[in-house]
């Protein structure tokens, strides 16, 4: 692995708002039009990533209109030049809502070294893609000139030794977040070089083989943004087949812009991500899964939230249990939604139709070591904190 400071990363000029240039990842909120609304009143006419994503709640909307206007605001915000270039790796420190404290590295991957399949690799994903969710970042990134990722991947580094050796140079800014989002501030890494020495480290083959008993040679697991990676790595694997091999080594295409966090930093939540389940029966649900799973978990319901109390190998079940409801939805014609955080689950339930099921949480130390000898995760296992924890987008870097 190599952190490329060849990949420039993008920033805004001091001269732009960034409490309203920031915002929350793409797929959250995924049931709330009043939080997006409120944040599109808040950002106005403002420079805005909210002008250059595609907030998954309009999805049903006119998608290649707004498609359209995602890569109108790209080019103007290129053209209007309010871009400054970092040509170091970022260290970032997010204040969450809960008053915990989250590190980050801001650094550019090889998606050649990355794989969304069940092949082993240096940057291996954790749970599987839904592949719908594909075509419209597909479409928005074909076109785009720029990149502005949720992305975290996860590295194991119980001694701490990849952050404390780090040197800090320049703040480059520091400010509180949208929409009760925390705060966050960053400056450059001076130390890239001994940065990227200490990462390579980690592949060590005892290293290896005392964390996971064989040595994977795996780096980074996608903890966020499973769905932005694998679009990135679609696009590269169609355009690399018409470029040269000279072409293909520094194409801006190739890399992708992400935050890598250690698993066990202390802001570093693990949590189930609960779902919202519609024109189906709660209680004859419950039969059915008691049926299928009944040695696994404990079920009861509450305010039309079934509660799943797993006792069991928590990731297996999740696997199980997953299979289970797609297939009932799939039998009764009904439809499932994915919902982060309990408060926006009850919310979630309130505002619609349908009825919640709830997860419990599960201990993220087992997370590497699980995928490596079992292979991906059900889609949507996990989330790294509430909602609200999420990362907002903010960098961005040149994919043309």
């Amino acid at each position: 692995m190599k952190i490329l400071n060849k990949q420039k990363i993008l920033i805004p000029k001091n001269n732009i708002d960034m409490s309203k240039w920031a915002c929350i990842a793409c797929d959250q909120f995924t049931t709330s039009h009043e939080y997006w609304e409120q944040l599109d009143n808040l950002v106005a006419s403002s420079p805005s990533t909210l002008r250059l994503i595609l907030p998954e709640i309009y999805l049903n909307n006119d998608v290649p209109k707004l498609i359209n206007n995602i890569n109108l605001s790209m080019k103007k915000y290129i053209d209007d030049r309010i871009f400054r270039e970092v040509n170091k790796a970022i260290l970032i420190e997010r204040m969450l809502p809960n008053n915990n404290k989250r590190n980050g590295i801001i650094m550019s991957i090889d998606l050649e070294q990355y794989s969304y399949t069940k092949e082993l690799s240096y940057i291996k994903s954790t749970e599987e893609t839904i592949l719908d969710r594909l075509p419209p970042r597909i479409k928005i990134r074909e076109n785009a000139h720029i990149e502005l990722p949720h992305i975290l991947l996860l590295y194991e580094d119980k001694d701490n030794t990849i952050l404390s050796n780090i040197k800090k140079g320049k703040e480059l800014y520091n400010f509180t977040l949208n929409m009760n989002g925390g705060s966050i501030k960053a400056c450059k890494i001076k130390n890239t070089r001994l940065l990227n020495t200490n990462l390579n480290n980690l592949l060590d083959s005892k290293i290896q083989i005392s964390k996971y008993g064989k040595d994977y040679k795996i780096l980074f697991a996608v903890g966020d943004g499973n769905h932005s990676l694998a679009t990135a790595k679609t696009i590269w694997e169609n355009l690399k087949k018409n470029l040269t091999i000279k072409q293909q080594k520094n194409h801006p295409a190739r890399y992708s812009l992400v935050e890598i966090i250690n698993i066990y930093d202390e802001g570093m939540d693990f949590l189930p991500i609960h779902r919202v389940i519609y024109n189906c029966d709660i209680e004859d649900l419950k039969l059915y899964l008691t049926k299928c799973l009944g040695n696994k978990l404990n079920l009861t319901i509450k305010d039309s939230i079934l509660e799943l109390d797993i006792r069991t190998d928590i990731f297996s079940a999740i696997r199980d249990i997953q299979n289970y409801l797609e297939e009932y939805t799939n039998l009764y014609k009904g439809s499932i939604e994915y919902i982060h955080g309990n408060d926006e689950l009850l919310e979630a339930v309130k505002q619609t139709k349908g009825f919640g099921i709830k997860f419990n949480k599960f201990d993220k130390s087992q997370l590497f070591k699980y995928i490596l000898t079992n292979g991906n995760l059900p889609k949507k296992a996990f989330s790294i904190g509430e909602a609200r924890h999420k990362r907002y987008y903010l960098e961005a870097k040149r994919i043309k």
